[in-house]
């Protein structure tokens, strides 16, 4: 089974996992509802890890792009 189908996201509108900025900047709030749903998958992880391999946009793992880039995974993970 792909970790994607144990995804708490799955249920989720994706929309809120893919913010878009306003005048070039993110809102302070604009990731919050995201970061709830990944609070409490159960494969965070495997997503986590995921985006950062493939270096994509949006919320993977609960975390941002530039967390990803700048974020050790066993931190942002927990």
């Amino acid at each position: 089974m792909d970790w994607r189908q144990l995804a708490a996201c799955r249920d989720h509108d994706l929309e809120i996992f893919f913010p878009v900025a306003r005048h070039g900047k993110l809102p302070d709030s604009a990731n919050w509802a995201a970061r709830r749903v990944c609070e409490g998958c159960a494969v965070r992880a495997d997503c986590l890890a995921w985006a950062k391999a493939h270096a994509v946009h949006g919320i993977w793992g609960g975390t941002t792009e530039k967390e990803r880039r700048t974020v050790a995974p066993s931190v942002a993970a927990s």
